[in-house]
């Protein structure tokens, strides 16, 4: 998968391959108007502001799901006189025992 840019992919910490604890899914980019986080399609929040660093985000709590794989989906919606079409990032990670 490429990216372009302007838009970083979704982030998680370096030992994400099997996490257990929670950490912040974000997105960061320019001309953003909102993002809407899934977790395994299930709607987590969307974002329409970003924090003081720029990030579109959102926690995930591994704690709360089964063991296993799992997809957290972004769905980002640029601003309208951007004429950039709305893009969906992925991240896999897997839950720990």
């Amino acid at each position: 998968m490429t990216w372009s840019s302007g838009m970083a992919p979704p982030r998680t910490p370096p030992q994400a391959r099997c996490c257990a604890t929670p950490f912040l899914a974000w997105v960061r980019g320019y001309r953003i108007s909102k993002v809407s986080f899934r977790l395994n399609g299930r709607k987590l929040k969307t974002v329409s502001v970003a924090d003081w660093r720029g990030r579109y985000g959102v926690m995930v709590r591994p704690g709360r799901l089964s063991k296993g794989r799992h997809v957290v989906a972004a769905r980002i919606e640029f601003l309208e006189d951007s004429k950039l079409k709305q893009r969906t990032v992925r991240l896999r990670f897997s839950k720990c025992a």
